[in-house]
């Protein structure tokens, strides 16, 4: 065991580090940046962050995606979509910013009835 995990475990046995803390707040702040749940949850998988964690750190996230999905949307595009190569930009940027396509789709709606 290297030292930097001999520290790490100290620290979680104090309760000074904790996955499931930085889990929450990784997850609310990212949300709170525009990210959507795909790309949250790879992100957190990339930091070996266990699925339990990830799992418990959704659940108690109060927020709406559908709603986030269509703040960003309409943030980053104020104009109507111009031709189908607009829309599939679009559509690529929301999937990498990590919504579904259904959100995705919430969103673009709403702007484009607006």
């Amino acid at each position: 065991m290297t030292l930097v995990h001999r520290v790490l475990d100290e620290f979680a046995e104090q309760g000074l580090q904790s996955d499931a803390r930085f889990a929450e707040s990784f997850v609310r702040q990212r949300y709170n940046n525009g990210y959507g749940e795909r790309r949250i949850e790879a992100e957190l998988r990339q930091k070996q962050v266990e699925d339990a964690y990830i799992r418990q750190a959704f659940s108690e996230l109060e927020g709406d995606w559908f709603e986030a999905a269509r703040v960003v949307y309409r943030r980053k595009y104020a104009n109507p979509i111009q031709d189908q190569k607009d829309r599939f930009k679009r559509l690529r940027f929301m999937q990498y910013r990590g919504f579904t396509q259904e959100q995705t789709r919430y969103a673009m709606e709403d702007a484009e009835n607006e």
